[in-house]
């Protein structure tokens, strides 16, 4: 039984998808809008989501863009818009899948399994990421260096990994904040600067006691009077400053 999550703001075929899903055995949460699916995420931690473009308060498409910072599970996109461009945007977006209305619930199903099968394989392989003497295990929520466990908050280790998997893409710190809370008006930056800091004095630390610096590029952190702190997403920034 996997959990899927539906986000469909049209009852017949949100009622058709969630009816046929439930009888395969699968455990169903749905939502109508983004604002809902966004809270559901939270607690629901689904395998696959079924999302719609066109929703009540906002695109489809944005909405994956965040579940994809976010969240490692596959969107297949169930949309009424079939041209060549609204297909090419939902895989742009970061969807792993797009069916046209109307669908088979049936074909629906076996394209859920088969995407979740796809990424628990692939998932295997990047449970462990390794980088010189450290290195961030993904299943158990851990990062070593040397061997030896460091003592990270969860937020701290999300940080760690949202870093760790987009080592090249420059982030500010409402980039971080809306990737690892879920919220996108950032009014206070001080919560993500100090999961920085104390993130970076634990690696620092820890790399001073081992005399071991994984080499992940050029040290790349600016920071300026009047803007959010830059972080560059390699590990060096973590104990450059």
């Amino acid at each position: 039984m996997y959990k899927i999550l539906i986000v469909e703001d049209e009852e017949i075929t949100l009622d058709i998808s969630r009816n046929y899903l439930k009888k395969m055995g699968h455990d169903v949460k749905t939502a109508y809008n983004s604002k809902a699916a966004k809270e559901l995420l939270e607690v629901f931690e689904p395998d696959c989501v079924v999302l719609d473009i066109l929703l009540p308060d906002g695109s489809g498409l944005a909405l994956c863009e965040h579940i994809k910072k976010k969240y490692d599970c596959p969107v297949i996109f169930v949309s009424a818009l079939s041209e060549e461009e609204d297909r090419v945007k939902g895989f742009v977006s970061g969807g792993d899948d797009y069916m046209v209305k109307p669908f088979s619930p049936i074909e629906l199903y076996y394209r859920i399994n088969a995407r979740i099968k796809h990424g628990l394989i692939k998932g295997k392989q990047l449970e462990l990421m390794r980088f010189e003497d450290m290195e961030i295990d993904i299943s158990r929520k851990e990062c070593r260096v040397g061997g030896q466990k460091l003592e990270l908050t969860k937020k701290e280790f999300e940080i760690l990994l949202l870093l760790a998997r987009q080592r090249e893409r420059t982030f500010t710190l409402e980039d971080i904040y809306t990737a690892i809370w879920g919220i996108d008006d950032v009014k206070d930056t001080r919560t993500v600067q100090t999961h920085v800091s104390n993130l970076r004095e634990s690696l620092s630390r820890r790399l001073e006691e081992k005399n071991t610096y994984p080499r992940f590029g050029e040290p790349a952190i600016n920071s300026e009077r009047k803007r959010s702190l830059i972080i560059k997403a390699s590990f060096t920034l973590l104990i450059c400053i």
